[in-house]
């Protein structure tokens, strides 16, 4: 009988920070060629998992570990140049400034002859969609378009084993579909073996001959077809927050026109730091209380730059926003930003970019210090706030060792500590497993018939039948589509609804 690719006997990890084991008595085998989906609820350790066979953890440097973890036998430390990840977020990817350096990077490093790099780096760059010229710098990419380039590095050194985090939680939905059809028609022409984390499942089961669920940080695992995983364990998976292959979602909340006009965007137009053409363009837009506000669009239309305009991160060339009845109309890019956050709060697509403290508590009492607000009150909105959003067990960890849901929901949490009066999200449901997710769209519906605005930067169809009141499609930077959510009536868990979404679109719907 031959020796598993991928062996873990008894093996656990603990962060130093960490008084309970991420993973602990993990026992499971993959073989070569395997295409694996690992599945699990949010913070059960499926990433910690990934970093590890990628080598990337190892003890007396971020944790403890126990047990035995073989890459064809040899401890993953040893096994780096035969392993290849692509993480959450595609930023701690990317170390070179222009795009064509980037994908040439790990090649150079193991010595390819430069005549065939540069046919891998266009190579791979075609297969992600990526059509910029090699001398595009990295850093005016949009997230999507940076995690589609993290993708092409992989696809350009063709590692033996793909350890993909989430690869298409930043790609709008058809790109998503591409970039995993290329990942498997591509591990049919090779001896690759895939492990592949997602939360979303109903175009993935069919293209993968394993799962694995890690339960209770690994203490059991169950492992088998796609078939018999879901079929006798499927109630169980539910319970525990895993999206079921063709769940239905039906929306409960009523489609709200909204009350007030609270802010306005007027003709903006705008660059993002790094782009030479303009990112928005005459983009206006009303944002009233009590409703969800979807913004929708490719990767690379400017969804976020018009966040960041929302939010007053990034002044417009032209045009101007404004809070209606609020200090005479007065543009609020001039405002100090004690005033501005207590009207407008951001939740960044990267949640890391707005961690400023070594302690999620702490996180969440940065704002409320700044705004003077009492001591207890603050401590006692910061602790429901963590038990909500199921992070009063990690009061005191390190937000940057959360898992990737965990620091979004951290994210999130910050920013309502000040209840602004318009809340912008930016890929909200990142990295929350079923449980979490519904849990988010309760927790903003209550805050939306309360008064509050919300505007969420989306690629989630899911996210935008359940919730959202109106949705804009943007290309090019230019809002092309507008329509109220009854465009959305598919009540089926697909990730890839967004060909009639963007069809309905095209059409002129109003």
């Amino acid at each position: 009988m031959s020796t598993p690719l991928i062996q873990a006997v008894d093996w656990g990890f603990r962060y130093f920070d960490r008084e309970k084991y991420a993973l602990r008595h993990l026992n499971l085998e993959i073989e070569k060629k395997d295409k694996v989906l690992l599945l699990g609820p949010s913070g059960s350790g499926k990433s910690t998992f990934l970093h590890a066979l990628a080598g990337l953890l190892s003890s007396n440097s971020l944790g403890t570990e126990e047990g035995r973890l073989l890459v064809n036998g040899d401890h993953p430390l040893n096994m780096q140049g035969n392993v290849g990840i692509v993480f959450q977020d595609p930023v701690t990817s990317l170390v070179m400034s222009r795009i064509g350096d980037e994908v040439a990077f790990g090649l150079e490093n193991v010595g390819i002859p430069k005549d065939v790099i540069w046919s891998r780096v266009n190579a791979a760059l075609a297969e992600v969609g990526l059509s910029y010229p090699l001398s595009q710098y990295t850093s005016a990419l949009s997230g999507g378009e940076q995690q589609r380039l993290v993708i092409a590095d992989l696809l350009a050194f063709m590692p033996g084993i793909w350890l993909l985090d989430e690869p298409t939680a930043n790609l709008d939905p058809l790109g998503a579909k591409s970039v995993i059809e290329t990942f498997f028609q591509l591990h049919e022409k090779t001896d690759t073996t895939v492990v592949l984390i997602e939360h979303r499942l109903t175009e993935l089961i069919k293209l993968v001959n394993k799962v694995i669920v890690l339960v209770d940080g690994g203490e059991s695992v169950l492992q088998g077809p796609p078939d018999e995983i879901f079929y006798k364990h499927g109630d169980f998976l539910k319970k525990s927050g895993i999206f079921l292959p063709d769940e239905i979602i039906e929306r409960k909340r009523p489609v709200s026109f909204g009350k007030d006009l609270c802010l306005q965007a007027s003709g903006v137009s705008a660059k993002h730091p790094g782009q030479s053409h303009l990112a928005v363009r005459d983009v206006s837009l009303e944002i009233k209380s009590q409703q969800v506000l979807a913004v929708m669009g490719a990767n690379g239309s400017g969804k976020t730059t018009l966040a960041l305009i929302l939010a007053s991160l990034l002044k417009p060339t032209q045009g101007r926003v404004e809070f209606i009845g609020v200090k005479n109309g007065e543009s609020y890019f001039s405002w100090r930003a004690k005033e501005l956050v207590q009207y407008v709060g951001m939740v960044f697509q990267e949640p890391e970019h707005q961690f400023l403290t070594s302690q999620v508590l702490k996180e969440l009492l940065i704002l409320p210090k700044r705004l003077k607000m009492k001591q207890e009150d603050a401590k006692q909105k910061a602790d429901e706030l963590l038990e909500r959003f199921k992070l009063a067990t990690l009061a005191h960890c390190n937000p940057f060792t959360l898992s990737g849901g965990e620091k979004r929901r951290l994210s999130v949490a910050a920013a309502l500590m000040a209840d602004p009066n318009v809340l912008i999200l930016d890929e909200p449901t990142f990295g929350q497993d079923a449980n979490t997710f519904y849990q988010l769209i309760s927790f903003l519906e209550e805050n939306v018939d309360a008064g509050q605005a919300v505007v969420v930067i989306t690629h989630d169809i899911e996210l935008t039948n359940i919730l959202a009141d109106r949705v804009v499609n943007l290309s090019q930077g230019s809002i092309v589509g507008e329509s109220y959510s009854d465009l959305f009536s598919s009540k089926r868990s697909d990730l890839f609804l967004a060909e009639n979404i963007n069809r309905k679109f095209s059409q002129g719907l109003h």
